[in-house]
């Protein structure tokens, strides 16, 4: 039982979950709520619960060092899973999930492998690149709502300016988070030689820049209301989702410590969940 645990920690089932709903708020604000029963939207949610599953399993093993400083509680530094047994899981999973994909079609099967070669890229080498590592995790995250779309259309081109907005608001917001959360992990990260924005230009910096490019996505979110279909419903749920962001960058920036920005970074990813709710109300 606590081997299962372990690698459901490795998984990390909440961010697994907001996968699937992204995918299904690309699906209904592409082609309606009347397309989440169509086998292709269930086979979507598989293949992209699947991707997660076994990119953040791989962050894990590539992530050792660094988390036997940052969170040694992890499954892997606290010896509850070896990296074998972890890169075995995370295997698995993507090799799933490229299998799961192709029931859909082609063009899905390019997006999960497009969404395996970012996140993998990440992982072994693009993270030690800081900001560079922060735009793969934004594009990896932001995919879904694309992919859920380009399922449920079968096509690419036919992608609807609002998802393409939806896409744009997840980038800038999870771009702006994982800056903050640089902020939690400028000691091992430092040790490690991950030249992260926090390092390179320091804490309160990085707060600027970070508060930057949440407005940006803020802004964007104001933007996208003539283009959702249910305006009431979506301006109502995307206020409190831009409050809970906007408050999460400017508490970093007032006080940009590691406590601070640990809880900042968690109201950040509340906060996109409500936004995500936001887009889905917007859609019906």
């Amino acid at each position: 039982m606590n081997k299962v645990k372990a690698l459901l920690e490795l998984s990390r089932i909440d961010h697994g979950l907001m996968v699937v709903i992204a995918i299904i708020a690309g699906v209904i604000s592409s082609s309606g709520i009347k397309a989440l029963t169509s086998t292709r939207t269930l086979i979507a949610c598989i293949a992209g619960l699947l991707v997660e599953i076994g990119v953040f399993t791989f962050n894990d093993v590539f992530n050792v060092e660094e988390d036997r400083i940052n969170s040694p509680q992890r499954p892997i530094p606290s010896g509850e899973i070896t990296v074998k047994e972890a890169a075995v899981y995370g295997s698995m999973a993507l090799v799933l999930a490229v299998a799961v994909s192709l029931l859909a079609g082609l063009e899905s099967l390019a997006i999960i492998l497009l969404a395996i070669i970012v996140g993998m890229l990440y992982n072994a080498k693009i993270k030690k690149y800081g900001i560079y590592g922060n735009l793969c995790v934004a594009l990896s995250t932001a995919f879904p709502f694309i992919y859920g779309a380009v399922v449920a259309l079968r096509s690419f081109w036919a992608v609807p300016i609002r998802c393409w907005m939806f896409f744009a608001m997840a980038f800038l917001a999870t771009w702006s988070r994982e800056i903050i959360k640089g902020i939690v992990d400028v000691e091992g990260d430092r040790r490690v030689g991950i030249k992260t924005l926090p390092i390179v230009l320091g804490e309160k910096a990085s707060a600027k820049i970070a508060l930057i490019i949440m407005l940006s996505a803020i802004v964007l979110s104001l933007v996208a209301i003539p283009f959702v279909l249910n305006q009431v419903n979506y301006v109502f749920i995307v206020f409190i989702a831009d409050i809970l962001l906007l408050y999460s960058v400017f508490s970093t920036l007032q006080n940009p410590t590691r406590q601070t920005a640990s809880r900042a970074k968690n109201m950040a990813l509340i906060g996109m969940s409500v936004g995500l709710a936001a887009f889905i109300a917007g859609s019906v």
